[in-house]
């Protein structure tokens, strides 16, 4: 029987990487209950060439780039720090292809398009969630109070 391959990662006192049978801790700030890992999105094939980004950082202090966010080019072995990291906090993360990402959080919108290492604030707006649609063409955010903005290919 295959176990079950899954991916988590834990923001607060200790920001770390769970897959499977493995742990890692994770290069991002930690210590507070505002702080570390909160969200994390993976491209390829999680037996294969996997890629994995995790942001995060510090919810209180959301402009702060220092410890926001790492990637992994080995299941998450290994991390990096991207060169130039998202524009402050971010919760959530999505690849849209193998080299695109967009990031989302109380301070932004970042997009990288050389897989992470890399990021570019495209919007001061504040959203919450980022989600790509199936079929790779659209990409929705959402915020407080229900706001949406729709971001199309």
């Amino acid at each position: 029987m295959i176990p079950f391959d899954y991916r988590l990662v834990s923001g607060g006192m200790h920001s770390r990487f769970f897959r499977a049978e493995q742990v890692t801790e994770l290069p991002l700030v930690q210590g507070k209950q505002s702080t570390g890992a909160n969200a994390l999105a993976a491209y390829g094939d999680s037996g294969g060439d996997e890629r994995i980004f995790v942001v995060g950082g510090d919810f209180t202090a959301d402009t702060v780039v220092t410890g926001n966010s790492a990637y992994s080019l080995d299941h998450g072995s290994t991390w990096l720090i991207p060169q130039e990291p998202p524009h402050g906090y971010r919760g959530s993360v999505v690849f849209l292809d193998e080299k695109k990402l967009i990031a989302c959080g109380t301070s932004g919108v970042d997009i990288s398009e050389d897989g992470g290492v890399h990021w570019k604030l495209i919007s001061k707006d504040s959203y919450h969630v980022v989600r790509k649609a199936n079929d790779g063409k659209m990409v929705l955010l959402v915020g407080a109070g229900g706001r949406m903005a729709k971001l199309v290919w």
